[in-house]
């Protein structure tokens, strides 16, 4: 017969944690596509049980801009955003967006689709890049560290927005050095983008 292993509280606890999660994550899943077809004058026709226990909170907020008085000017400026041409023909571009996300182009706005609109439209306006913002150092009795960004006293460095990870050993006489660098273009680079570089060494 096999022996059968005492299982300790906390590995119980953590089991139960989990499924938990799984359960809730499964629980969001379905709610999202219970109510992703719904017009928002449909999600407002729900009863306030229903819109405070299961709907989900980009829906809620969803339908929301979807009945605001000047929701289609919105519409508009986000389709355009992403070329569809709505100023022209509004009905037509909200008709092709439709018909991209792969569903019916009937010319109603679902909130799974006003959603997705705000998402993809807000993507188009990101300017902002985020570095680590961890800066430390630590040092033991054969190694040390240091994180943060690296400059140069009196001189212009080469990649001044830049992130490094430095850890050194003294036992083997060496640095390990982990370099994030961006580059930002200046109005003489071919392509006005940033650019993330990462070196190891």
């Amino acid at each position: 017969m096999g022996q059968i292993k005492s299982v300790g509280t906390k590995s119980i606890l953590l089991l139960l944690i989990g499924t938990g999660v799984t359960g809730l994550a499964y629980s969001d899943d379905n709610a999202v596509k219970k109510f992703r077809n719904f017009t928002p004058q449909q999600i407002q026709a729900l009863p306030d049980k229903v819109k405070t226990s299961e709907l989900p909170m980009m829906y809620s907020f969803a339908a929301r801009t979807g009945l605001a008085p000047d929701a289609g000017l919105l519409f508009s400026m986000q389709l355009n955003r992403l070329m569809y041409p709505a100023a022209g023909n509004y009905m037509a571009a909200v008709r092709a967006y439709q018909a991209d996300l792969g569903d019916p182009p009937n010319g109603v706005l679902t909130v799974h689709q006003i959603h997705q609109l705000e998402y993809r439209s807000d993507l188009q306006k990101l300017s902002r890049v985020s570095v680590p913002v961890d800066f430390s150092s630590w040092i033991s009795s054969d190694s040390a560290g240091v994180k943060g960004t690296l400059t140069m006293l009196d001189e212009n460095i080469a990649w001044p927005i830049n992130y490094h990870n430095i850890v050194c050993f003294r036992t083997q006489n060496q640095c390990e050095v982990t370099q994030t660098i961006l580059a930002v273009p200046d109005d003489k680079s071919w392509i006005q983008r940033y650019q993330v570089m990462v070196d190891s060494t």
